[in-house]
């Protein structure tokens, strides 16, 4: 965290409308996992990021930001 300023990060994967949420990372805690089954047969599944939280402190201009994210998305045969 910077000076009170936080921001809190979330992944999301999944069919259209039933997207799964993959826990927030933020400064305090980098990595989240999250392992679904992929039902096959060519359904496509939504992938992406979201800004879940922010904090601004009440004073002063701030800029802040997150940088150097991945999202690792495996495909295992089981």
């Amino acid at each position: 965290m910077n000076n009170g300023a936080y921001v809190l990060i979330r992944g999301f994967v999944g069919p259209s409308g039933a997207l799964t949420y993959v826990p927030g990372i933020d400064a305090r805690f980098p990595v989240s996992v999250l392992e679904l089954d992929y039902p096959g047969g060519g359904e496509v599944w939504t992938v992406g990021t979201e800004t879940q939280e922010v904090q601004i402190p009440t004073s002063g201009v701030y800029f802040f930001g997150a940088s150097n994210i991945a999202m690792k998305i495996t495909l295992t045969k089981r």
